[in-house]
């Protein structure tokens, strides 16, 4: 380099430069820790199962730590049978369904309140979230719930409604129903008189 000529950079420029380095270091350290688990750790891809194709997920195992640490949900354990959750239950996850202020703990426990009802609990569930003043995309989400979980049940429901109300509540439980069982869905429909 020739005399007095003397390389400087910018000061904003080396800072950012510095905070990427940064960022890509700790980008490639959790990489490598999380293929580290996966391979050394079989438990850590049974859990990742078991969370994403929803079969079961303890209580408490909410990576966002829903429910605050409160034993809200039942335990269920892979493969078994759902057990209903008691009104204490339904009451605990709806305190922070409709009442945290945190949005990602709210969305988590309404689903989790969702991912629980059974035809034993769907009526308090439903009260649940009368008393709460549900919102219409909760209810819309209760009813595709229902009809997936329990689409006879719903189906006997909406004969109790009329109008309106009641094909609001096809329109949002058939959908659900045929997530789970197209089959029977399908031939429902066929019956139904044409225009409704």
């Amino acid at each position: 380099m020739p005399r007095g000529i003397r390389f400087t950079m910018n000061r904003p420029l080396l800072t950012h430069l510095s905070w990427g380095a940064v960022a890509l270091a700790t980008f490639a350290a959790g990489l490598g820790y999380s293929r580290f688990q996966e391979s050394g750790n079989p438990s850590a891809g049974a859990r990742l199962k078991v969370m994403t194709d929803g079969t079961a997920m303890a209580a408490n195992s909410s990576p966002l730590g829903a429910g605050n640490g409160k034993d809200a949900t039942a335990t269920v354990a892979v493969g078994a049978a759902k057990r209903p959750l008691t009104e204490a239950q339904i009451e605990a996850l709806a305190k922070d369904a409709f009442n945290d202020p945190n949005p990602l703990t709210r969305n988590l426990s309404f689903a989790k309140l969702l991912e629980s009802m059974t035809p034993e609990n769907v009526s308090a569930v439903m009260q649940t979230l009368r008393d709460n003043r549900a919102e219409g995309d909760q209810w819309r989400l209760f009813h595709y719930a229902w009809g997936a979980m329990d689409g006879a049940g719903a189906l006997a429901h909406a004969e109790s409604l009329e109008g309106r109300d009641k094909s609001r509540f096809l329109n949002n439980i058939i959908p659900g129903w045929a997530s789970k069982n197209p089959d029977a869905a399908m031939a429902w429909l066929e019956k139904q008189p044409d225009g409704e």
